[in-house]
């Protein structure tokens, strides 16, 4: 079971639908200063779960909402897609019928969050299919292969020409 796309609407910097390819090997996210590189790693561990708002730099829960910008208006609600790769089977029982995983996280103004699976409604509290996802993903990242994540304050010397980067200059508002 792998991470295979992120999708994020009105969540942070990501005012428009945005989508997160992660290609089988190394994906690198490459980009200015404050263009949102740490937004993409917030959105990750909000959909599987994060409920501290101080883990998504915010006073809130519900700061990760897009608020707003001089020349675009504020959103109501994000949400955020993590799409797995199933091809194996290892998903929690329950959600082994398909060949890909998808997981909801949306969170609306005045409402809160809601959550799905695979397009079913799940209660926050029942919603321990991302909790189990990331147990299993980060179990076996860590055992199976080696998996690190790379802080905007970490410079990597030598990129293999394989390296499946994301450039998020295209999606800066200007």
């Amino acid at each position: 079971m792998r991470f295979s796309k992120l999708r994020l609407t009105g969540f942070k910097s990501f005012v428009d639908p945005t989508d997160l390819v992660i290609a089988d090997g190394l994906t690198g996210v490459v980009g200015p200063n404050g263009c949102g590189k740490s937004n993409l790693l917030e959105a990750l561990r909000w959909v599987m779960g994060e409920n501290r708002p101080t883990a998504m730099r915010g006073g809130g829960m519900e700061d990760v909402i897009f608020a707003g910008a001089s020349t675009r208006p504020a959103r109501n609600f994000a949400e955020v897609t993590l799409h797995l790769d199933n091809s194996e089977r290892l998903a929690p029982a329950g959600f082994n019928d398909s060949d890909t995983l998808e997981v909801i996280r949306r969170i609306t103004r005045d409402v809160g969050s809601a959550y799905k699976a695979n397009g079913k409604d799940v209660r926050a509290r029942d919603e321990m299919i991302a909790q189990k996802v990331k147990d299993f993903y980060f179990f076996h990242a860590v055992t199976r292969h080696k998996m690190t994540t790379l802080t905007p304050s970490y410079h990597a010397e030598d990129y293999s020409p394989d390296d499946n980067r994301f450039d998020l200059r295209p999606f800066l508002q200007n």
